[in-house]
């Protein structure tokens, strides 16, 4: 769990090649469970070599982004770990935070993932719960590839806030 913290909120990629080596084995391995997961969730874009991020042959679309922060939110634990702003942690480590900035910016934002490399720019994953029509939904955005944070968080309140009209109540 601790190890699941780190991994998750401050986007500590050494913890999460640990993770992944305790409970899967090596990158081989790691690969493919990827693959074996991604074909049971119907994620045809997904691809990972390494369980860090960093290594540029890790690729999916925005699609599949969105798909796997919607199995994220459907597993209590991991939907715990994503709407966590900070968290105290041992071994010397302290207080951890998240790195979505749109955590604490917007209303009902209940988090996902940021992420960032060389190739692939700045990525954020987020997820917000709204009312659309007077029904309860979650919206879920995907911005990969941008230039810096400040211009990721900017895309992804865009987007959420662009979902708000989307909704459409139609006579059957």
């Amino acid at each position: 769990r601790q190890m699941l913290t780190l991994a998750l909120l401050p986007s500590a990629n050494d913890f999460a090649a640990s993770f992944a080596a305790l409970t899967i084995g090596d990158d081989a391995a790691y690969s493919a469970a990827v693959a074996e997961w991604a074909g049971r969730h119907g994620l045809e874009s997904l691809s990972l070599t390494e369980p860090t991020g960093m290594d540029e042959a890790n690729m999916a679309t925005a699609a599949d982004v969105v798909r796997i922060g919607r199995l994220a939110l459907a597993h209590p634990t991991i939907a715990e770990f994503t709407r966590t702003a900070s968290a105290e942690l041992p071994w010397g480590i302290g207080t951890v935070e998240n790195t979505n900035p749109l955590l604490t910016q917007l209303p009902g934002v209940v988090g996902l993932k940021t992420g960032r490399s060389s190739s692939a720019g700045f990525n954020l994953a987020v997820a917000q719960e709204a009312d659309a029509s007077g029904r309860p939904v979650v919206k879920i955005t995907a911005v990969l590839g941008r230039s810096s944070g400040a211009e990721r968080a900017r895309d992804s309140s865009a987007l959420l806030t662009a979902m708000n009209g989307a909704a459409h109540p139609l006579q059957l």
